[in-house]
């Protein structure tokens, strides 16, 4: 058992690292997304209601500018990606209830077998979320490892 209750605490560990970097690719996906849209948007608008005092190579390049920041948007679908990692954490939030689940009830009750296969069972949903899941970014990575060790998530031990 404490052999089980150990891997089971650094399964914990992994998940609450992919939970959290999943939660900061998606932010970091939600601002690339708004900057993107506010800037299209802003340059569209401004070559629309000021056309008529610019000069027309300005209106060129302001209306070039914009059509490339849409298209930009359009190739990158920086929403997208930002869901897509918001529900990955979200799968990632309910496999660490499991296991937390796990830790502090399951391992009071049954026996050895029943626990192997149980984790076993936990190791193979954190497998298949990986294999879903769109990869975390080093960035988020590093930010997540930095909030973790910082103490972000006062629920867990220190990581």
């Amino acid at each position: 058992t404490r052999a089980i209750k150990k891997r089971a605490k650094e399964l914990k560990v992994d998940v609450v690292y992919s939970k959290k970097g999943h939660y900061n690719t998606a932010a970091g996906w939600s601002v690339v997304h708004y900057l993107l849209g506010i800037a299209t948007a802003g340059t569209a608008g401004f070559v629309g209601v000021k056309n008529s005092s610019i000069k027309p190579s300005t209106v060129v390049v302001l209306s070039l500018t914009a059509a490339a920041l849409g298209a930009i948007m359009t190739f990158l679908k920086p929403q997208e990606k930002a869901t897509q990692h918001k529900l990955a954490g979200d799968d990632f939030d309910n496999l660490l209830q499991q296991i937390c689940n796990f830790i502090e009830v399951e391992l009071l009750q049954g026996n050895d077998d029943d626990h192997t296969t149980r984790l076993t069972e936990l190791v193979d949903k954190k497998t298949e979320l990986n294999k879903a899941s769109l990869p975390i970014p080093r960035l988020a990575y590093t930010r997540t490892r930095k909030g973790l060790q910082d103490g972000e998530a006062s629920y867990t031990e220190k990581f």
